[in-house]
């Protein structure tokens, strides 16, 4: 680990026996201040809302060896969402390395009626106690060291992430370069003239620290085009417009791509030359990848 840095994300107090950790960086994430009265250089902590955080990290081009997050505070902390949602990881992708730990506690989100089922365009493995790579979930848990009386060494999980960026290419049409990446969008971010990310109702959440604006004009000021509610009639004509040759896309169409085949096959292309479809669930464009 001495060449690995740490990101604890919605962190909470930093605690002096964290300087025990044998990471060439910590990085931690909160949008309340903290009070350090410790000195350690390899701390840094960075206040601000998680998604901003990421940003800075991106700009600085820091590579992530741990991921850390515990709780939240979705209930009563003052989060407003779970930072390893698919759009935090997709957002974050550039920035983990091809192997990295996960540490979380999946009852959390289980409390929270959330289902959270790591994918993100990595191969997960469970991580047990005897792994030199391991560190007790426990730790980074506010409630935990509270309450000593309820520590349970089995709490949370483990889990090495190894990046398995798949891409197969589709044949629809002779004149157009189609493609599939089970992979984040943002590592080909400068590969791509659009992105187009189905910005739903969902992201009409707020970022704290910016501005309080939305997490769906946060990407829209990014470049992103708003596939929720388009057509891939909608796209074509907006690519055309702008003049875009290459074009990425995540899933937007509810599972149902047969319209989009079809339209593909038989419309005046314009200017553009290349689609490729991008995805982070396993189960995600599953009519594509019938043709």
């Amino acid at each position: 680990m001495k060449n690995k840095t740490l990101l604890y994300l919605a962190s909470g107090e930093i605690y002096e026996d964290y300087c025990k950790l044998p990471f060439k960086k910590m990085i931690f994430v909160d949008r309340q201040n903290q009070d350090i009265s410790f000195q350690d250089d390899r701390i840094n902590f960075i206040r601000a809302d998680a998604l901003f955080a990421i940003e800075q990290l991106r700009n600085n081009k820091i590579k992530i060896d741990y991921l850390v997050s515990i709780n939240e505070g979705i209930l009563e902390g003052g989060g407003n969402y779970p930072v390893l949602s698919d759009f935090m990881l997709g957002y974050m992708s550039p920035i983990l390395s091809d192997e990295f730990f996960l540490i979380y506690d999946p009852s959390y989100y289980r409390s929270l009626y959330m289902n959270l089922n790591p994918e993100w365009g990595f191969k997960k493995t469970v991580v047990n106690s005897e792994d030199p790579g391991y560190i007790f979930p426990s730790m980074f848990s506010y409630t935990k060291r509270a309450h000593q009386e309820n520590y349970n060494p089995d709490f949370g999980k483990v889990f090495r992430m190894n990046r398995t960026r798949i891409e197969k290419k589709l044949n629809i049409r002779e004149d157009l370069e189609s493609s599939l990446i089970y992979g984040s969008i943002w590592d080909d971010e400068k590969k791509l003239d659009m992105m187009g990310i189905n910005l739903s109702s969902v992201y009409n959440i707020p970022i704290i620290n910016i501005g309080q604006i939305n997490i769906k004009d946060y990407f829209i000021q990014k470049g992103v085009y708003n596939l929720n509610q388009t057509s891939i009639q909608d796209v074509i004509k907006h690519a055309n417009h702008k003049g875009y040759k290459h074009l990425g896309l995540c899933p937007w169409m509810n599972g149902e791509y047969t319209e989009v085949v079809n339209f593909l096959r038989n419309c005046e292309l314009g200017v553009v030359k290349s689609i490729r479809f991008y995805h982070l669930r396993t189960k995600d464009f599953a009519q594509l990848y019938k043709i």
